[in-house]
């Protein structure tokens, strides 16, 4: 096995997401590229600047890299929104049963709102009943009132009559 084979093999054990499935894809490419006999090179001096097989390690290792930082903040972002999700939905959740809770004190108070308003017309019927009563005996009253002045008056009035008789006849008794 090629020193490039082993490298890669490593990289494969290294990665089982889909993204470095692709990473891996290209890598085994590139070296499939690196083991097929090139026409081109020439055993000479290297010519045009063409790198050698180290350098495409070097940038194959540099996009695995690159590849695994990617995975990494992929993995991280997923992990972050989880997070927020499982937040949004326990807020969900507990704005649900505050509701329900709210909900229950509202009907409370609507059934104790409605009773006090029975128990304020009751208070009230009685309110009017017992006024009516008042005005009645009030006006009893004033008219027990009249009539009594109206006797105090004619029995003033017998009583000064009285004494005048008896004056007169005492005058009358005395000539």
């Amino acid at each position: 096995m090629t020193f490039h084979a082993i490298i890669i093999n490593r990289f494969k054990d290294m990665f089982t997401s889909a993204s470095c499935d692709r990473s891996l894809a290209h890598l085994a490419h590139d070296q499939s590229l690196l083991n097929r006999p090139n026409s081109h090179r020439t055993s000479g001096p290297k010519s045009h600047g063409a790198p050698g097989p180290g350098a495409s390690v070097r940038e194959l290792e540099n996009e695995l890299d690159a590849e695994q930082k990617r995975s990494r903040e992929s993995i991280k972002g997923v992990r972050k929104y989880e997070r927020k999700v499982k937040e949004l939905t326990y807020q969900s959740e507990e704005d649900k049963k505050n509701n329900v809770r709210l909900q229950d004190l509202v009907d409370k108070l609507q059934i104790k709102m409605k009773a006090y308003k029975r128990h304020a017309e009751e208070a009230e019927e009685q309110s009017n009943v017992h006024m009516a009563r008042f005005r009645k005996v009030q006006q009893e009253l004033q008219e027990a009132e009249e009539r009594a002045n109206m006797a105090e008056s004619l029995a003033n009035k017998m009583r000064a009559k009285t004494r005048e008789i008896g004056t007169k006849a005492q005058e009358g008794q005395a000539e």
